[in-house]
């Protein structure tokens, strides 16, 4: 088994914070978002054989071998192919290229989700979805009673589908679908935003008749941007609960659950949470943190706010009540 997972985007909704790091390697209570979604993998596909990153030219990738190995181990080859041009997620996948063989799960790198089940069927191949009430900001698909899909649209203009494509996806030959990929490529054959659509190389495997089965999830949580950051960090934080690491300091503090606090932060004289995370070497005095995320390094003095996203290493001080602050920032 091969995963494929593309995270050259760039992360334009989540500006200025994706421009320190790319989207899926942004940390939420302790983990890479990525790091999240392969934990999910694993579950359901058991340890891979290679793992495959697909990352833009400008990406540091020095902690993805890490991420990785804190997830499945460190017998996995990790594997970095660049997409030198953004031309669509059809394109991002044919960079694999000879690791597009074989049972491969592709799953774009921002994506959190939750199955409904955690076995791979019996088939040619899935497509994981979640029910939507307005389908017309997503590509969906059509199924038959079984679950089999019989075609897929992008963004339909009337609700054919309530079935949301989430971006993860099973092929049980993926030489197969890189023979689709590559008819695409080589005819010019583009989609929305004049880019090549892995939907329509999988639309082409679902005319030639091999069988694709739209899987459910139960949840899925977006991060595409500061408003949806936090509510997936809420949402995590209630199922997970409060965790405080045993490296972390905390004088006179008041903590509200459920919070996350990394190691080496170092808090005094606050009130923190709920649904808060305060990421390694932070420090914080006399302040009071709600529904926030800060990054690592942060220096925060005398504030009290909510709902803010803080860069990491950088140094609040002036008096707000909501904040979005990129990396390496002073608002004193």
């Amino acid at each position: 088994m091969n995963w494929i997972i593309p995270i050259a985007g760039k992360g334009k909704r989540l500006r200025p914070h994706s421009l320190s790091r790319p989207k899926p390697l942004f940390p939420v209570a302790g983990k890479p978002v990525v790091a999240r979604l392969m934990e999910t993998l694993h579950k359901i596909s058991g340890k891979p054989d290679n793992v495959v990153f697909v990352v833009s030219p400008w990406q540091d990738t020095s902690l993805i071998p890490q991420i990785v190995e804190s997830v499945v181990g460190s017998e996995v080859n990790v594997h970095i192919r660049v997409q030198e041009k953004a031309e669509g997620t059809a394109h991002a996948i044919y960079q694999a290229g000879d690791l597009l063989n074989g049972p491969v799960m592709i799953a774009f790198g921002d994506t959190i989700f939750k199955p409904s089940q955690y076995v791979l069927p019996e088939a040619d191949g899935a497509i994981w979805t979640y029910r939507v009430e307005d389908p017309s900001s997503y590509g969906v698909v059509l199924t038959d009673q079984e679950g089999i899909i019989t075609g897929m649209v992008e963004k339909p203009d009337t609700p054919i589908s309530h079935k949301a494509i989430i971006g993860v996806y099973y092929v049980r030959e993926g030489q197969v679908l890189k023979k689709h990929i590559e008819h695409l490529i080589e005819n010019n054959i583009r989609g929305k935003g004049n880019e090549f659509q892995l939907t329509d190389a999988l639309e082409m495997m679902v005319k030639e008749g091999l069988k694709l089965v739209a899987l459910p999830v139960s949840q899925w949580l977006d991060t595409g941007n500061h408003k949806l950051l936090l509510n997936a960090l809420k949402t995590i934080l209630t199922e997970e609960g409060t965790h405080i690491s045993k490296d972390a300091i905390l004088k006179n503090c008041t903590i509200i659950n459920p919070v996350y606090i990394g190691p080496y932060v170092h808090i005094e004289d606050s009130v923190i949470g709920p649904h808060t995370a305060i990421e390694e070497g932070t420090q914080i005095d006399n302040s009071v943190l709600k529904e926030s995320v800060v990054l690592e390094n942060c220096k925060i003095e005398n504030i009290v706010a909510n709902h803010s996203v803080i860069g990491e290493n950088s140094v609040w001080k002036r008096k707000m009540d909501r904040l979005i602050l990129g990396p390496y920032s002073v608002w004193e």
